[in-house]
């Protein structure tokens, strides 16, 4: 019976950690091969760790703002920068990385480590010349969105974002843990056991009343069976304003910008052009006018209208 209840606590131990973590080295898709011109930024963490990331420049003639991406918890930025890279065709930059442990960035991740990267994310973009003097737009999936949220208390010069956006994501470790736990009929009577083997050290409980006067908009789907519905709605309900909620009807996890016939990639255009200042905007003397339609190059489309989450 001991030996037993070991065991049971091993795979509690283990599936409760792949909760977090799941990075690749595989390079899973190339921009390149769908018209996306990108620029590979090198760059140090907080505590020196070599960082990898992509900056996608927009292709409009005047550039609105940068959008930065903090992607989820699985393979790495070579499979994530689809769900944004379209806003390049309206005037948006996208910079996209990868924390410690993803792709070709250095080390280990590990949940104070993360929340370094992502603050020297920021850090860099803010200093990057391509961002120059116009709005920033932080952008978190998943665990990425818990990430930002807390890391976002340590950003330097706050007055550039414009506009906080996170989507299918949580605010505890220990509650999505303990959810996890709950819905595998296995782990049901050790859900408690989240509470111990999980810290909310760097939760975003307290991060998230931190926000205001930054707006935020919460996207989440009704759906999403990775990080179910209830967490998205605790995020705005926790937050304070100016916030906005984005409940998707037939949303899935972090697949808003993904599906439903683009409907979300239109709303959010609109909601960014209205939503973000643009104190200066600044001229690519290189770049025309886009005339591309909403939803960018066909094969980008295609590309991302196939791929699964």
């Amino acid at each position: 019976m001991k030996k037993a209840l070991c065991f049971i606590l091993l795979i509690l131990l283990s599936s409760c950690s792949g909760l977090l973590f799941f990075p690749s080295k595989e390079q899973f898709f190339d921009p390149a091969k769908f018209g996306l011109i990108h620029h590979e930024i090198s760059f140090s963490s907080q505590d020196g760790t070599r960082l990898s990331g992509w900056m996608f420049p927009s292709k409009t003639a005047e550039v609105k703002g940068t959008v930065i991406q903090f992607h989820g918890n699985a393979e790495n930025m070579t499979s994530h920068f689809h769900s944004l890279a379209w806003l390049v065709h309206h005037g948006y930059n996208l910079f996209t990385f990868d924390y410690r442990g993803y792709g070709t960035s250095e080390g280990e991740p590990t949940i104070p480590g993360v929340n370094l990267d992502a603050r020297a994310a920021y850090q860099q973009i803010i200093q990057s010349p391509e961002a120059g003097n116009t709005p920033v737009i932080l952008y978190g999936q998943s665990l990425g969105g818990v990430i930002l949220l807390k890391a976002l208390e340590t950003f330097p010069d706050r007055s550039k974002i414009s506009l906080i956006i996170v989507e299918g994501s949580f605010l505890s470790y220990q509650e999505i843990a303990r959810k996890k736990m709950n819905d595998i009929w296995l782990t049901w009577p050790f859900q408690h056991l989240a509470y111990l083997m999980f810290s909310d050290e760097y939760a975003a409980i307290e991060s998230i009343k931190k926000v205001s006067p930054i707006p935020l908009l919460v996207i989440h789907g009704k759906k999403d069976v990775i990080i179910p519905y209830e967490f998205g709605a605790e995020i705005y309900n926790t937050a304070k304003q100016p916030k906005s909620f984005w409940p998707i009807e037939e949303g899935n996890h972090i697949d808003t910008m993904l599906r439903h016939k683009g409907i979300y990639r239109n709303r959010l255009v609109e909601y960014l052009d209205k939503n973000s200042a643009h104190p200066k905007s600044i001229k690519h003397p290189s770049h025309l006018p886009n005339k591309d339609h909403y939803y960018g190059s066909d094969s980008l489309d295609r590309y991302s209208s196939n791929l699964g989450r």
